[in-house]
């Protein structure tokens, strides 16, 4: 009997329940896995591995796993504690796509980290913190002991803020209300070998932000190196940053507005770090307004560049050093170029850099006196003023300018202070403090000065056509001495600027107005030889000795390449001359020539505003011609009331003088023609010449040696006279010449001397002099005689003439006298001797009486005890000195223009 074979579904069954029981078993582990993966993530377990990772701390309060490699976590933190770079990550919720066979190799790796609610991004002592609607996401973040990566990073922020952690209780808010989208990158790295901002080397990527920030939480990190630009102030904060390692990329631009905005300026640090110059002088000052700040990067010459600008509105400056204001401004700008900004490595020095003052109020201004060089001609005291100005800085080298204007500015011009109308353009070509280095060429200044009595304000205007100069900046001074060559031109309104290099002591002054050029050498702040100053002015007043002359002129100033000394030159061609106080002019005359000199000790002493030393001043007046249209003017010099006056005629006058401290010598020149002049009652006409050499002089004591000085008299003839007296004294003439004498300047002239004498005849000044020979025609042809010679002491007083001891000679003639003219009388004794006779001659009061008997005994008895004594017998040099002589004691005296009252008037 034959088997029967199975039945052919038995196969089919048993893969049945093989797959049944397989699916039993994945169905079984699975539901083990969802047990024990929900059991895993429940417990801290995995938290606590995570966690053993070095340098890495995870948690989270409650987590799911769609898959084997995802978590979806709830307050999740992970931690990466580093002293180089400690990290921080805090969110509500997260979605995790980890790495779970780098945890085998202790690291953290996760492919993706998608979160919502930023709680807290921390790096170092920065957190950045969001609302529950921000975004994160991360992409193959990498975090274990030594190594920190991001292969991609996603923010989305809103109302977000950044602090600084100070402490675990103290904090700084630095910005809030920020927006933030960016998509970044870090290159993973070892925080270990790249500390601090240097991490940033590693970081691109491209944001766009606003916020609420503080200006020097944003900018300051980047300024720091930048020693002396500081900013401050909180505002509104937006921008957009493209980055590539580190490096911010063209078009990326950040800019803040705020209500307050500060810029702390400091000189020393930011102009010129490495100049002495500037570590002694340098300010510092804080710029306070409405304003912006904006950093951006600009393409320029295929190279980036980083360009910071800064604007302030209604701006206050203010002096930190003084702490005082300095000036306020409508609108302030700067601009800065910086090498193309590394986040890693901050700029330590500004490439190029633009400061803009725009239409500025200065409440003082001389806070402007300590950037101007010393020896200007201009300094600045104070008033208030507007001021224009720009200053570009590059390669260590300042330039620009500024306009400086005030209505009623006081300031020292020239030497001399005033308040004016200001205008002042300086031109700054180039300031080096490094290089010590300064040119001001092409400063202008303009001043406008109306005095009590000008209906047309005064105008100076000044040109430094050219200022190349270099400052000692191993100077200890404040103001550093200044060396160089300075070429000025202009027009100046006010020549008194000269007074204080003049000997004031010799009258000297200047007043007037003209075009100025100076060619000026400075070393060490002190004219050098070479320099030179030269004025063409119209009109010229020259004030020397007590007499103005008035014209149109010429001041020359030089230092001598030799001695060093100022030799200062005024000339006149032209001009007119008067007396001080005098508002009439009676002279006029022709080439005057001052020259005064000045020692290279004298000169510093001027320069410092010292009255220089009048030993160390020559002055020489040069006086070829001069016309006096009336002799009359000269009647000052005679005495008082003796009878002696000048009636009328014209004379020219040459005179020159030097003068040296207060010694003094010269030589005057006196012509005149057809002159008319009386000598009692007794009226004549003739010509005078008067050459007077003046030697010795001591002006402390007003007194001079006049010894050589000659006085001629020609063509005389008496008015009045008989045809017969008028036909012998035709032509006559007298010459005297002082052997020895001493004058004393004064109005009288007093004068003691010893004269020699010659005239053409002795009847004329008999006749003149005595009544009784001109009515005794036998007197006078004894008397009469030709070819005299003779000497005589003259003494003139203030209201006297005396003649003493005469004895005059010719051919068997001898006439000796003692007259005094006094008042309108003469008194004295006269004798005369013609061979065996002789006779004298008694006069008193004018009246005469003669004596024959032994008249030569009669003569010296009467001579003896005349009444008539001289005013004058001290020697002039015996009179007290002054210290200092007032100008109507001497100079005031010589006889230029000798005008005390109007003679014409009289």
């Amino acid at each position: 009997m034959h088997a029967r074979p199975p039945p052919s579904t038995f196969p089919k069954r048993r893969y049945l329940r093989w797959l049944a029981g397989g699916i039993g078993v994945v169905v079984l582990l699975g539901t083990g896995y969802l047990i024990g993966l929900a059991w895993l993530l429940d417990s801290h377990w995995l938290q606590q591995r995570l966690s053993r990772l070095p340098g890495v701390t995870v948690s989270w309060s409650a987590a799911s796993s769609p898959s084997l490699d995802r978590l979806d976590v709830q307050n999740l933190t992970i931690r990466r504690a580093d002293e180089n770079l400690a990290v921080a990550l805090e969110v509500d919720r997260a979605r995790l796509h980890l790495s779970w066979w780098a945890l085998l190799f202790r690291r953290l790796e996760i492919h993706s980290l998608e979160a919502e609610g930023l709680r807290s991004l921390e790096v170092n002592e920065h957190r950045l913190m969001a609302g529950a609607t921000s975004r994160v996401r991360f992409d193959d973040l990498v975090l274990d002991e030594e190594n920190l990566g991001v292969g991609g990073m996603e923010l989305a922020l809103k109302e977000a803020r950044i602090r600084r952690m100070q402490g675990p209780d103290d904090h700084r808010t630095l910005a809030r209300d920020i927006r933030l989208q960016g998509e970044f990158s870090l290159q993973t790295f070892r925080p270990a070998q790249a500390p601090g901002l240097l991490a940033l080397k590693f970081l691109s990527g491209d944001l766009e932000v606003a916020a609420e920030a503080d200006a020097w939480d944003v900018f300051n990190p980047y300024l720091v190196e930048l020693d002396g630009l500081r900013l401050a102030g909180r505002g509104n904060l937006q921008g957009r940053l493209a980055i590539a390692k580190g490096v911010l990329l063209a078009d990326s631009e950040l800019t803040l507005n705020s209500p307050q905005l500060a810029l702390d300026l400091d000189e020393k640090a930011l102009l010129a770090p490495k100049s002495a110059l500037a570590q002694k002088n340098g300010r510092r000052y804080r710029l306070e307004g409405r304003g912006q700040v904006t950093a951006r990067i600009e393409k320029q010459e295929d190279a980036a560049v980083s360009v910071l600008t800064l604007s302030l509105d209604n701006m206050r400056m203010v002096d930190l050093s003084e702490n005082r204001p300095f000036l306020t401004s409508k609108r302030f700008h700067l601009s800065g170029d910086l090498p193309q900004l590394d986040l890693a490595s901050p700029p330590r020095a500004l490439d190029t850099a633009a400061l803009v003052w725009q239409d500025a109020r200065l409440p003082d201004a001389a806070a402007l006196a300590r950037y101007l060089p010393k020896n200007l001609p201009f300094d600045l005291h104070g008033g208030k003023a507007r001021l224009d100005a720009r200053l570009d800085y590059r390669d260590d080298r300042l330039q620009g300018g500024f306009e400086l204007s005030g209505d009623s500015v006081d300031l020292t011009l020239l030497g001399r202070r005033i308040a004016s109308e200001l205008g002042l353009d300086v031109k700054l070509v180039e300031l080096n403090p490094l290089q010590g280095r300064l040119n001001l060429s092409g400063t202008r200044l303009r001043v406008r000065a109306r005095n009590s009595d000008d209906s047309v304000p005064l105008q100076t205007e000044l040109l430094l056509r050219e200022a190349r100069l270099t400052l000692a900046s191993t100077s200890n001074a404040a103001t550093p001495p200044l060396a160089g060559r300075v070429v000025l031109q202009g027009r100046v309104a006010e020549l008194g600027f000269f007074d204080k290099f003049l000997p004031g002591a010799h009258g000297l002054a200047l007043s007037g107005n003209g075009l100025l050029e100076a060619e000026l050498i400075l070393q060490g702040d002190l004219l050098q030889p070479g320099s030179r100053l030269w004025i063409s002015a119209d009109p010229l007043g020259l004030e020397f000795l007590d007499y103005v002359a008035s014209g149109s002129g010429r001041v020359e100033a030089t230092i001598d390449s030799a001695s060093g000394s100022v030799v200062l030159r005024i000339a006149l061609p032209a001009f007119a001359l008067r007396s001080q106080g005098s508002d009439i002019s009676h002279v006029s005359g022709r080439h005057l020539l001052i020259e005064t000199t000045l020692s290279d000790t004298a000169l510093s002493e001027a320069l410092s505003g010292m009255p220089p030393t009048l030993e160390d001043q020559v002055t020489r007046i040069s006086l070829p011609r001069i016309e006096v249209p009336d002799l009359r003017l000269y009647n000052a010099y005679l005495p008082q009331d003796a009878g002696v006056e000048l009636l009328s005629g014209q004379a020219s006058l040459e005179a020159y003088l030097d003068l040296q401290g207060y010694q003094a010598r010269g030589n005057l020149a006196l012509n005149a023609f057809e002159a008319a002049l009386r000598i009692g009652d007794q009226r004549m006409q003739g010509d005078i010449g008067l050459q007077v050499r003046l030697a010795e002089g001591d002006l402390q004591r007003r007194w001079f040696d006049v010894s050589g000085s000659t006085l001629r008299l020609d063509n005389l003839s008496r008015q009045g006279g008989s045809l017969l007296h008028q036909a012998e004294e035709s032509g006559w003439w007298v010459e005297l010449k002082l052997e020895a004498g001493q004058l004393l300047w004064a109005q009288p002239l007093n004068l003691n001397a010893g004269l020699a004498l010659r005239m053409r005849d002795s009847g004329f000044p008999l006749r003149l002099l005595l009544e009784d020979v001109r009515q005794r025609k036998w007197l006078n042809r004894l008397l009469t005689v030709r070819n005299i010679q003779g000497r005589a002491r003259l003494q003139l007083a203030d209201k006297s003439l005396v003649l003493r001891d005469a004895r005059l000679t010719g051919q068997q003639l001898e006439i000796l006298a003692d007259l005094v003219r006094q008042g309108e009388t003469l008194d004295g004794a006269l004798y005369a001797g013609y061979a065996a006779l002789g006779l004298g001659l008694e006069i008193d009061a004018g009246k005469t009486r003669l004596h024959l008997i032994k008249p030569r005994r009669w003569y010296e008895q009467a001579r003896r005890s005349s009444k008539a004594k001289p005013d004058l017998e001290t020697p002039v040099q015996q009179q007290p000195a002054l210290k200092t002589p007032p100008k109507e004691d001497w100079y005031r005296a010589l006889p230029l223009s000798p005008v005390v009252s109007d003679p014409l008037k009289e």
